[in-house]
């Protein structure tokens, strides 16, 4: 079986272990790593002839990424409606082969949600022409059907897959040893948000939540890359104005992560929106706990312990109080559930199944 993965993203985590849990099963995977438009699909079905295309996201088809620039270029609408129209083209001509479609609904909207209107206009098309679309939990199986407008038949369940194979090559240090190399004291309640900065994820209300908190024996830990200037001088300021808030903006690799949550008594989630959570599983295949808002996917992920909030500043004050025997007993808690809920061996062949239909 030949399998185009369309688009793959360098450095996403999750593809890299859903490739290779693929190949190890045998199957044949080729990638569209188109991350702009115009999309060349019906030039990978012809170079590659994949028996499979596996859709992961739309937005790279008609929208210009997280630059701001390309947005203010006039009449920017017209061309984003005309490189939307061009991918739905090619995928309802590709739905008249024999190809089968699988599309992982990883969000129902695009993170900078722009131009939502022709974004769920693009999902409604591809869930029409797809045969089966995949989410991550049962909380968002509805959702995702009423949205695109799809049966509930058509939406399977998958788990999304731990984190943990990435990290059989890296040692994690223990959580005395993280701290001394981060100058963080160990007898301090530290506060992880690790992950790239998007205006959606509300970096800087979550610093701006926890300096009105006024811990004085907390430290909110904030690494990741920002993906706006603008944005990077707002946490930048906001961070430099607490000295209990560490700030780390840049790519941070893989072999790193490790030490960062061994540092961290909670991984906090701030976002504005949710619908399907990486960054909850990451944590989770840490044994870190996670402070995250009660919607979309988290409330089915997370298991019993973990905070969700319905207000932020709610979830921080609560996760600074939490005694450290609870604190472990989650994280082991999380970590036993990556085990048995999200390994990759089960879920891979689960969606080999997806492929072929059954």
């Amino acid at each position: 079986m030949k399998v185009l993965i369309s688009p793959v993203f360098d450095g996403n985590q999750y593809q890299k272990q859903l490739i290779s849990h693929l190949e190890n099963e045998g199957v044949e995977v080729v990638s569209d790593r188109s991350t702009h438009p115009p999309t060349r699909l019906i030039w990978e079905i012809i170079q590659n002839v994949p028996d499979v295309i596996h859709v992961h996201w739309t937005h790279p088809y008609f929208l210009f990424g997280t630059e701001n620039w390309p947005y203010r270029i006039p009449g920017v609408r017209l061309i984003v409606m005309f490189f939307a129209i061009l991918f739905v083209t090619q995928i309802k001509l590709i739905g008249q082969l024999s190809i089968r479609i699988v599309w992982t609904v990883h969000n129902l909207c695009n993170h900078e949600n722009r131009y939502p209107n022709i974004d769920r206009w693009v999902g409604i098309q591809l869930a029409k022409e797809a045969d089966v679309l995949q989410v991550w939990d049962e909380s968002t199986r509805a959702e995702v059907a009423d949205y695109l407008e799809v049966p509930t038949s058509k939406v399977e369940i998958v788990p999304h897959g731990g984190y943990s194979d990435l990290f059989d090559t890296v040692k994690s240090p223990t959580q005395v040893k993280a701290r001394e190399i981060l100058d963080i004291s160990e007898f301090t309640r530290v506060l992880l948000y690790f992950g790239l900065i998007r205006p959606y994820k509300q970096v800087p209300t979550l610093i701006e939540t926890f300096s009105e908190l006024g811990f004085d024996e907390a430290c909110l830990l904030v690494a990741g890359n920002p993906m706006q200037d603008g944005l990077e001088k707002r946490v930048r300021d906001l961070g430099d104005s607490d000295p209990n808030v560490r700030l780390d903006l840049r790519y941070i690799h893989h072999s790193e992560i490790p030490m960062l949550f061994a540092a961290a008594d909670f991984a906090v989630l701030p976002y504005r929106r949710v619908f399907n959570s990486g960054a909850a599983v990451l944590a989770m295949s840490q044994s870190t706990p996670v402070v995250a808002p009660d919607m979309g996917s988290l409330t089915a992920v997370l298991p019993s312990g973990n905070i969700l909030y319905h207000q932020l500043e709610c979830g921080l004050r609560r996760a600074i109080q939490t005694n450290q025997v609870e604190i472990i007993s989650v994280g082991q808690a999380n970590r036993e559930a990556i085990e048995s809920e999200h390994d990759w061996r089960i879920i891979s062949k689960q969606i080999i199944e997806l492929y072929e239909g059954n």
